[in-house]
């Protein structure tokens, strides 16, 4: 046997040895992305966390000068090394009189384009929150980006197509017809999502749920059937779910979800693994807090059965936390940006990356069939 076959023979053994010894391991890894008062903005709020076709962690929020409708920016850090370090903060969009809020992204799987939509506030206060958040001025706008968030297009109004909704936040889900999907919510206070055949060209809205609900999250189901997470109001201390078979135009289901307690707070969820993409388990993601009346507690929760019950979840962070944005990063852990602190929900927004062992104290892990 020659030198260079024996050296691969070698080598092949040594990763083979390595791989056994580290699956099955569990991973929990921590990191601050934003914290309030630094890079000139008094408080961060509303992550939004998405991977890119390249592998790219992209972290929006809102850089904001104080409450909600106050003086906002639209800003973003990048990650190449799975969230390990970021880059130097980026404003994609700045309120010099305005709020620019929400931020909702979607991926195109065809080219990798990136549409970001968000809610524009015009005339914020600066420091206090705004009367009207739904005045005749406000629109809700889509930009893009072609190079994984280094640059974006300038926004567009398309506050005629869909009506003044306000989107996400969170992420928006491209459906396997092709559709985009953005949840958002009317000025009435009712969970909708609306949606685009063309690839970000065109936009209509579709139906909204019958319970005031608000800001809320979408997941195809394995069957085709979309769901709507929702957050609703104070009289129930759960979330509030909607199904439909029309990819989003009406609702054949709605139910209050009792298994999922929650203080009245944005959530997310996320599809992880499908069995006819080759997995040998349905797997969808579920992230809040979960405490009935405070914001505390951020929760990860797997379900098995298309978010029938949720059997398996863990902790977080047991403190002060609030909204918060999953994804899926390409070795197949599991992303996470939250706001948090040890005082007060809004004293920064942290990413962790955790992966299925862990969530499930190893009961399972990733395999293909």
């Amino acid at each position: 046997m020659s030198e260079r076959k024996t050296f691969v023979i070698l080598v092949l053994i040594f990763i083979t040895t390595s791989m056994s010894v580290s699956i099955g391991e569990p991973l929990f890894q921590k990191q601050d992305v934003y914290i309030s008062g630094l890079d000139n903005h008094p408080i961060y709020r509303i992550p939004s966390l998405l991977v890119t076709q390249r592998g790219t962690l992209l972290a929006f929020c809102e850089g904001r000068a104080g409450d909600d409708g106050s003086l906002t920016d639209l800003v973003l850090k990048r990650s190449y090394d799975n969230g390990l370090t970021w880059s130097a903060m980026q404003t994609v969009l700045e309120g010099h009189n305005e709020a620019w809020m929400n931020p909702c992204p979607v991926i195109d799987r065809r080219d990798g384009t990136i549409y970001l939509l968000c809610y524009h506030v015009f005339k914020a206060d600066e420091k206090k929150h705004i009367s009207n958040p739904f005045n005749n001025s406000n629109s809700i706008m889509i930009l893009k980006s072609t190079d994984d968030g280094a640059t974006w297009s300038e926004p567009v109004d398309i506050t005629e197509s869909v009506g003044l909704v306000v989107p996400g936040p969170g992420v928006g889900i491209q459906l396997k017809n092709g559709r985009f999907i953005i949840p958002c919510y009317t000025k009435e206070s009712h969970s909708l999502v609306i949606f685009s055949d063309d690839h970000g060209q065109s936009w209509r809205g579709g139906k909204p749920v019958k319970v005031r609900t608000n800001e809320c999250q979408a997941v195809e189901l394995s069957d085709g059937a979309l769901m709507l997470n929702m957050r609703c109001y104070k009289t129930k201390k759960c979330r509030y779910v909607a199904i439909s078979r029309d990819c989003g135009l009406t609702w054949d289901k709605e139910y209050y979800d009792n298994s999922l307690i929650d203080s009245e707070n944005q959530a997310s969820i996320l599809r992880y693994t499908r069995k006819d993409e080759g997995y040998e388990k349905n797997r969808i993601l579920f992230s809040n807090t979960a405490h009935a009346t405070k914001r505390k507690l951020m929760t990860v929760r797997i379900s098995y059965d298309e978010c029938k019950i949720w059997p398996i979840h863990e902790v977080i962070y047991t403190g002060p936390a609030a909204y918060s944005c999953l994804t899926i990063l390409q070795d197949g852990t599991i992303g996470i940006l939250y706001e948090t602190g040890e005082l007060y929900y809004k004293d920064k927004i942290t990413f962790t990356r955790f992966n299925c062992e862990w969530l499930t104290n190893g009961r399972d892990r990733i395999t293909l069939k």
